[in-house]
This record gives C-alpha cells, structure tokens and sequence, in this order.
C-alpha cells in the first residue's frame, strides 16, 4: 500500500507538469524491501542477529562457523502450559544418529509463552565442528526443534 501512495502523487506530478504533446515517461517502479518470513511454529531458527525482545532472526541459517555468534528463536507449537520446559542439545552424526550432549531444565515465569529467544554467543560454536538439533520439549512432547551444522 505505501508504494501506491508514493506512486500516486508523482504520477499526478508528472500529468500536471507535462507540456509537451510526447507521452511524460512513468515512474520507475523500486522494489521495496522483502519482507521477512515468518517463522512456523515448532521450529527454531538460528541467525547471528537475534532481536530478543521482537523474537526474531534477521537472515537465518543453518550453517555457521565456529568463529561466528549465533543465537535462536524458538516458535512453540503450543505454549509452555507449566512452568518449565526442557532444553536438549543433541549431536548428530552423518548417518543421523543423535546422542545427546546437554538437557537442561529450563524455569518459565509465564505459561502462556510460546516463544523463546537467546541472544548470539559462542555456545554452538564452542561445541567445535559438527551438526546439532536443538529441542524445547514438555513433558515427552517437542515443542519446538532446530537443526545447525558448525564448521571449522
């Protein structure tokens, strides 16, 4: 909608300013900006830009160096429903097998939430090269779960 309210003016503009009998040349249409996806419930996505506070990810990835600070946003499939969550990281090696490396429990102030956010650090990358899945779970239920592979 804002492109058609820039646009309209300039082409009122061009009509009333045009003096000569040839065809005014139109506006060059800019593309705007893309919009940002949206993340589906029940996943988790990784960027080295995490904004904690709106709970999103600017350019998410799957794949960092162990250098880089990378951070997540988790979308619950559900809300927590409790007061507490699981955090499993889990290590997965190339025929898919996992074994988990961490499971933490994790206290929620606010039942109704359904998203998470950590902000960028060396957490992922200090686990050295490999692939690693990520899960939020209550109960025996994943709520939400993420996939990264760190390099060298």
């Amino acid at each position: 909608m804002k492109r058609v309210l820039v646009l309209l003016p300039i082409l009122l503009l061009a009509a009333c300013s045009a003096t000569s009998s040839a065809a005014p040349a139109g506006p060059t249409a800019t593309p705007g900006p893309t919009a940002a996806p949206t993340q589906p419930s029940g996943t988790i996505w990784f960027g080295a830009s995490v904004d904690t506070s709106a709970m999103t990810v600017t350019d998410p990835g799957t794949a960092f160096a162990s250098t880089d600070l990378v951070g997540w946003v988790a979308m619950l499939s559900d809300s927590v429903n409790g007061t507490s969550l699981t955090l499993t990281l889990a290590s997965v090696d190339a025929s898919g097998a996992e074994t988990t490396i961490t499971t933490e429990p994790m206290a929620v102030a606010n039942p109704g939430d359904n998203e998470f956010a950590h902000a960028p650090d060396d957490t992922l990358g200090s686990l050295g090269a490999g692939t690693y899945t990520l899960r939020y779970i209550r109960g025996s239920t994943v709520l939400a779960s993420g996939t990264v592979t760190i390099t060298p």
